[in-house]
């Protein structure tokens, strides 16, 4: 069954909740206006449980849409939202995603001389520290 038999069967059926998740699904395919669609069901109907998951969706979709300050803001959203109601199954892939956009947008910018990516810093501090201890 497609997401769009779900929402078809949840208007149906008079099923708000699922209507919400499916459109989730759907904007996780289908895009930027479909994904906020789905956060704003969600909003709608006071939905507590998946927030966090519909906010990396939108977030996801947002970063595949080159759109990387909005994907930062749903990213950070979602960790808010985790802390908030305590739903943070989410919240590790939220982390590596947040890392991952960090780093490509550090990677698009203009190098700044004397300025280096700073987990390059910290490796090569340890690798100082390391070489006194010898």
């Amino acid at each position: 069954m497609g997401t769009a038999q779900s929402i078809a069967l949840s208007e149906e059926h008079s099923f708000p909740y699922l209507r919400a998740f499916a459109m989730a699904l759907r904007g996780w395919s289908g895009g930027v206006t479909e994904a906020e669609e789905a956060l704003e069901a969600f909003r709608q109907i006071r939905a507590g449980l998946w927030g966090v998951e519909v906010l990396a969706i939108l977030a996801e979709v947002n970063a595949d849409a080159e759109r990387s300050t909005e994907a930062l803001e749903h990213l950070e959203a979602s960790l808010a939202e985790g802390r908030r109601t305590g739903e943070r199954w989410r919240e590790a892939e939220v982390h590596r995603r947040l890392g991952e956009l960090l780093y490509h947008r550090l990677k698009r910018s203009t190098p700044v001389a004397g300025v280096r990516f700073p987990g390059r810093r910290v490796r090569d501090s340890l690798l100082v520290d390391s070489r006194r201890a010898r």
